[in-house]
């Protein structure tokens, strides 16, 4: 009883019971373990992305070779047309065809040295720039491959008829500054009047 007279009648009070000390730190716990995996996630991602970059860079780098191949391939072709004949490469005077056009509108020697043996001249490497950094230094190869009676297409298969055509291989190397290189050949057929190839 109560000093006024009363009964209690609240339950007994039970006694706590004491945390179990396993439970402290499970949140902390779950937090790192996320973290870990966020950040092992964030680590590929950029693993990945910086390899894109790599594999971005290596492409353009064989763009810029090719590119550079093609064109000194294009401009020799262009600048000599027309002036392809039987042994042009090695006769007299020097590389007579195996020329380029220089700034002033001149014809001029593309350098090099010339194989009597093979029919072949190979040109002192020309430097190409973007803006003033050195990207390529391409060499051009021509080869003479053959001197025949003209039986190709658009000739009427006229074996024996007198026309004949001198073949050439135009080979351009590119090679760049630590990316590589690029090699681009183009074919060439030059008619020429009959008897030219005897």
């Amino acid at each position: 009883m109560t000093p006024g007279g009363f009964q209690d009648r609240r339950p007994a009070r039970r006694p706590m019971r004491p945390v179990k000390q396993g439970q402290r730190g499970v949140v902390l716990f779950v937090a790192l373990v996320v973290l870990i995996v966020m950040t092992l996630m964030v680590l590929g991602l950029m693993r990945s992305a910086v390899l894109e970059l790599k594999i971005g860079g290596v492409a353009q780098n064989a763009e810029v070779l090719f590119s550079s191949a093609e064109s000194a391939t294009n401009a020799f072709i262009n600048e000599n047309n027309g002036r392809f004949s039987r042994d042009c490469l090695t006769a007299t005077p020097a590389l007579s065809c195996f020329t380029t056009l220089d700034s002033g509108g001149s014809r001029t020697s593309l350098g090099g040295t010339a194989d009597p043996a093979t029919r072949t001249a190979t040109a002192a490497p020309k430097q190409y720039e973007q803006g003033s950094v050195v990207m390529a230094a391409v060499t051009i190869t021509a080869t003479q491959t053959a001197c025949v009676d003209d039986a190709g297409v658009g000739s009427g298969h006229q074996i024996g008829s007198g026309l004949q055509a001198v073949h050439f291989n135009v080979e351009a190397r590119s090679v760049g500054t630590g990316m590589g290189e690029a090699t681009v050949h183009e074919g060439i057929k030059s008619p020429l009047p009959p008897g030219s190839c005897y």
